[in-house]
């Protein structure tokens, strides 16, 4: 690592590919999952009990929920785990877990364990496609970003090109690569031999898609984002919207707010729960960065 550092050049050969889909999915997941996971603050947490873990249980696991319980070597734990056992409203009263530290068992819920859950959806098996966690929430939103950054950074190096050429043959084709290999770098190769040059000159590149469609796609990547939040019940600020009125932003705020009352009203009931069956005095709150009842009708945080 240290000697990437020193040789800026060698920085290069780890430099995130941006082309890539995937690279940009793993970026876009980990950034979106970091802002869910710290929308809502805990209070009166003990050592044992991280709140990053609740959140990412709650966010990840596909039932959306985190199982607390005791153990007598580590006191009050969060694990992953499985419901099962459903009532006749389809409600489980079993979990199952397995873990390289607890080791693996199986809990009842309201006498082994407590369930908190991130939703009214709760372990999401009202329909067969319910997720009570914001796992397929996040993929959906980075999968859409990652898609757009890769758009941008192939239009970005593509334009560094003036033509695009058509391999003819395998020869063609690899030299035609290692020339696009430098041009991704930032460098240019020179073209020595006359089948690369006609290759290059076969199809010429429509110079009618030029620099709007970039900012298009920038555009539509803001857009994605403010959707993003809006649909989690974060408000998004927008500086290129300043022409939407007080009454829009009022509709909007109240949608906002029953996003994120859900969430947490899902949570407060969850550690209700927990306190009442170990005695703790938990509590749990929207984070004030994310808390929508700190905007006025003009759209301004009350505390500025």
């Amino acid at each position: 690592m240290f000697n990437r550092l020193k040789n800026p050049r060698k920085q290069l050969e780890h430099v995130a590919d941006n082309t890539s889909v995937f690279d940009g999915y793993v970026y876009w997941f980990n950034k979106l999952l970091d802002v869910c996971i710290n929308m809502f603050v805990y209070d009166g947490l003990p050592d044992t009990l991280p709140a990053r873990e609740i959140e990412t249980c709650l966010l990840l696991q596909t039932d959306g929920h985190a199982t607390i319980y005791y153990t007598p070597q580590h006191g009050l734990v969060c694990v992953w785990s499985e419901l099962y056992g459903y009532d006749m409203y389809y409600k489980p009263d079993m979990v199952s877990f397995a873990n390289p530290v607890l080791g693996s068992g199986n809990l009842r819920i309201g006498k082994d364990c407590e369930v908190i859950y991130n939703n009214s959806l709760e372990h999401g098996y009202y329909t067969f496609t319910a997720d009570g966690g914001l796992y397929t929430f996040l993929t959906r939103y980075a999968r859409a970003l990652a898609d757009i950054d890769s758009t941008i950074a192939t239009y970005t190096i593509n334009r560094r090109a003036t033509e695009f050429p058509v391999a003819k043959n395998e020869k063609t084709k690899q030299s035609i690569k290692a020339f696009f290999d430098k041009l991704k770098e930032g460098t240019t190769n020179i073209i020595v031999d006359d089948f690369i040059f006609e290759a290059f000159k076969t199809v010429e590149r429509a110079q009618n898609y030029a620099g709007d469609k970039l900012n298009d796609l920038l555009v539509a990547k803001d857009k994605i984002l403010e959707q993003f939040f809006r649909d989690l019940g974060i408000k998004f600020y927008n500086p290129k919207r300043a022409q939407v009125n007080a009454e829009e932003i009022n509709a909007t705020n109240q949608l906002l707010v029953i996003n994120t009352d859900d969430m947490l009203r899902a949570r407060q009931e969850g550690v209700e729960r927990v306190n009442k069956h170990y005695g703790t005095a938990i509590s749990v709150k929207l984070n004030d960065k994310f808390d929508i009842s700190n905007y006025i009708s003009e759209g301004v945080r009350v505390n500025e």
